[in-house]
């Protein structure tokens, strides 16, 4: 894939590891799965964190307009990687 593709894939990819009416970050099992395709890729594209962070702050921020706390309690959640883990 070239990098256009590749990075429509991530944008997908970020949009779908949300819930659909709550919009929060890897709340169930596809979500989860999604959200680890998502780091994956944003790890062979040799992204830093924060760049991988930023694919997500753009769809909430811009897409969603969620508020600010929403925004900060989502970015909680895609830094602690136990929720890129399926539920027990």
């Amino acid at each position: 894939m070239d990098d256009k593709l590749n990075d429509t894939e991530l944008i997908r990819l970020v949009k779908i590891s949300y819930g659909e009416s709550d919009i929060r970050f890897a709340g169930n099992k596809d979500e989860i799965e999604n959200a680890q395709k998502a780091l994956i890729l944003a790890f062979e594209l040799n992204l830093g964190l924060e760049q991988y962070i930023n694919y997500h702050r753009k769809f909430l921020f811009y897409d969603k307009k969620v508020s600010k706390d929403h925004l900060d309690e989502q970015i909680e959640r895609i830094r602690d990687l136990s929720y890129y883990f399926k539920f027990d």
